[in-house]
């Protein structure tokens, strides 16, 4: 498949796996996604590109897949978005992006309730 270059230039961690299984690459898992949200969580300033979140979106709406994308970073009250997006949208899979959960930037990152 002509994505497999993207998966290799990505790297061979979990994000690796989520974006093969999403894509429904054999070897990867049989599951294919048609609907996939991705979630990114990163707020620091100035405001950093969800670019791992643009490569899995990009391949994916080249695959068939529908794809939404949350970018939190400039939102105020996050829990509310989310909350929002959720109430009007459903989704085969959910990526939700964690940055910097080793170093200062961890106490920023909000609490997800179901």
């Amino acid at each position: 498949m002509q994505y497999l270059h993207l998966i290799k230039a990505i790297g061979s961690g979990p994000v690796t796996r989520f974006l093969g299984i999403c894509l429904g690459f054999s070897g990867v898992s049989s599951y294919h996604a048609h609907m996939l949200n991705l979630i990114n969580t990163m707020t620091m300033t100035p405001p950093i590109a969800p670019v791992g979140a643009e490569y899995m979106a990009q391949a994916s709406i080249q695959t068939d897949v529908t794809v939404d994308i949350v970018d939190l970073c400039r939102v105020k009250d996050r829990p509310e978005a989310l909350s929002d997006f959720f109430s009007t949208c459903s989704a085969d899979l959910t990526e939700i992006s964690v940055h910097h959960v080793d170093d200062s930037f961890c106490h920023r990152l909000f609490k997800l309730r179901a």
